[in-house]
């Protein structure tokens, strides 16, 4: 018969060591790869949107108070603070072929304006990663309309922020 011979493992300080180590490289890449949070400052901003050309039953459904969002990002821009409806603008060439300005039945011209707080950008605000400017098209939803515009305004509530931004990028 023959006799097992039972190996039995010691645990060493050098076995602890590396084990140490593994873990410690397991938490660092953990450590990387979690998200960070963002240290940039929020601040206030009234962003404004302008489209000529909405038909009128289009802008009989914006209400003050609404929600606004980029239809196409997903992106929330604020509430509703303020909405201007004017004659709509539509550039049309006259009998001499010189290129005036007329109003369109049953379009008008709307302005809407919202209050949202952003990440101070150099280029505008930044709103879910998205940069804002203004000249900025897009399609948003207000109240329960849907409408192509451009961000006419951007105003920061504190004066300073612009100019704090254009000095971190010039030095």
């Amino acid at each position: 018969m023959e006799e097992k011979k039972t190996v039995k493992k010691r645990f060493t300080l050098l076995d602890a060591v590396i084990i140490l180590v593994v873990i410690a490289a397991l938490a660092f890449v953990a450590y990387k790869m979690m998200p960070t949070g963002s240290t940039a400052a929020y601040e206030d901003v009234t962003l404004s949107f302008y489209a000529p050309d909405v038909p009128d039953y289009v802008a009989e459904q914006l209400y003050v108070g609404a929600p606004v969002v980029d239809a196409d990002r997903n992106v929330y821009l604020g509430k509703v603070v303020d909405i201007q409806i004017e004659d709509s603008v539509f550039w049309s060439a006259n009998d001499e072929g010189i290129q005036t300005v007329s109003p369109m039945d049953d379009y008008r011209a709307v302005t809407i304006t919202t209050r949202v707080s952003g990440e101070a950008s150099a280029y505008g605000i930044r709103l879910s990663s998205v940069e804002y400017s203004v000249g900025h098209t897009l399609a948003i939803r207000a109240g329960f309309a849907k409408i192509s515009c451009a961000v006419s305004d951007l105003d920061y509530d504190n004066p300073s922020v612009p100019e704090n931004i254009a000095k971190s990028i010039t030095g």
